[in-house]
């Protein structure tokens, strides 16, 4: 499991107000369906968390059949983008302007930005004196997350163009950026990239490290949540989940009870110490299922990249913390491929709309071996929980 510190490829953080365009580049077999033969634009937050949209993805959809109420709906007759599985119902616009925009814009390239304002996107519609392109939906990293998938080689890693940003015909451009990023040119540039990497970049990133690694930050804020019945989402029909809050004030998380019939020895066959692991593998969420994460079990952080999420639990993401983990304590653990990740306020509000119950976490019903009938029984203690507590009690954990 060759490690390669590629976090730092983003040639400037959006904390500094710079332009961070990278082009991602799914590499051949990625298995999760959401990237598969894929080409990404991506930046970086003000927090310093990877965002971006899906270049190669047209829809059929037409603006006004997913938002009939944005101001010139009707009016806008190209095509839709699917930008990513996060919020596929919220619309994004990457755009051109010669002068940073008023409102809030992650600025990707010099003069090119993403934003998701309302009104901003209204105005760029009414205007269309500049190139626009609008999406359905994001593609959002948890913190480490993408570092952690360039190191196990899910994705070509390339400078970002402002041709590629607006390339009218994407049919073809996987492929041609695949067979690009094969090249030794290509491949010599992310280390040339990181050669140039400046003093102060380096600090915001020690600085971020530094974040993750602070135990206080997280504990005692996990959660339990419950699905209701009625929620339909094949992802997390009938599901359990354990979630946290992440540095970027979003939460991030895995389903509980979604064992897979696979052994992390049969994942990585010749890795010795994965053959120790006697629990399967775990089904975790939707995002970067082609990555594996850990629920470590430890009074003190297993690595460089782990999320606390309570008292003695830790979520890691970086594939060297999670070794680390397999060949020292590799049952002290649970093993999950894919994550689940909400933005800042995403999970109250999915709260607020009744698709979650909020439980108190607890370690051993995490690691519970006999996951079968969680879902059934735990949503009978939410409904015992509710009878008996006020109504906005559920929402105290994420308000916080």
């Amino acid at each position: 499991m060759k490690q390669f510190i590629l976090a730092l490829l983003f040639p400037a953080a959006c904390a500094l107000a710079q332009p961070s365009g990278i082009v991602l580049v799914a590499k051949p077999g990625l298995p999760d369906p959401n990237f598969s033969e894929t080409v990404l634009l991506v930046t970086r937050t003000d927090e310093g968390n990877p965002v971006g949209v899906i270049l190669n993805r047209p829809t059929t959809l037409k603006l006004a059949e997913l938002a009939p109420r944005v101001r010139g709906a009707r009016n806008f007759t190209e095509p839709l983008y699917s930008g990513g599985p996060v919020m596929r119902e919220v619309l994004i616009a990457l755009f051109r302007s010669d002068t940073p925009p008023a409102e809030a814009a992650f600025p990707v390239l010099p003069g090119v930005y993403l934003t998701m304002h309302p009104a901003k996107i209204e105005a760029l519609i009414a205007e269309r004196s500049t190139p626009l392109r609008l999406y359905a939906g994001f593609s959002g990293w948890a913190p480490r997350q993408l570092e952690a998938e360039i190191e196990s080689g899910s994705w070509f890693v390339l400078r970002a163009t402002d041709a590629l940003a607006f390339r009218r015909d994407t049919s073809g451009m996987w492929a041609e950026l695949v067979a690009q990023a094969s090249g030794a040119r290509t491949q010599r540039e992310p280390f040339a990239i990181l050669l140039g990497m400046t003093s102060a970049l380096r600090i915001l990133f020690a600085l971020v490290a530094a974040v993750l690694a602070a135990p206080a930050a997280a504990q005692d804020e996990a959660m339990m949540l419950v699905a209701h019945p009625l929620f339909r989402d094949l992802d997390y029909r009938q599901t359990v989940l354990i979630a946290a809050p992440a540095p970027n004030g979003g939460h991030v998380g895995v389903i509980l009870n979604r064992p897979t019939k696979r052994s992390l020895g049969s994942l990585f066959p010749e890795h010795e110490p994965s053959k120790k692991v006697l629990d399967p593998v775990y089904y975790g969420g939707p995002f970067s299922r082609g990555a594996l994460v850990a629920l470590v079990h430890a009074h003190d952080s297993p690595g460089p990249g782990s999320v606390p999420l309570m008292k003695d639990l830790y979520l890691a993401f970086r594939a060297n913390t999670i070794d680390h983990v397999i060949e020292s304590t590799p049952n002290d653990a649970r093993y999950y491929v894919g994550y689940v990740g909400w933005r800042p306020g995403e999970l109250k509000s999915e709260i607020d709309r009744g698709l979650w119950t909020v439980l108190n976490a607890d370690v051993e019903m995490v690691f519970r071996k006999d996951t079968d009938g969680l879902w059934e029984e735990l949503l009978q203690s939410s409904k015992r929980i509710r009878a008996a507590a006020p109504g906005d009690a559920r929402l105290a954990l994420v308000a916080r």
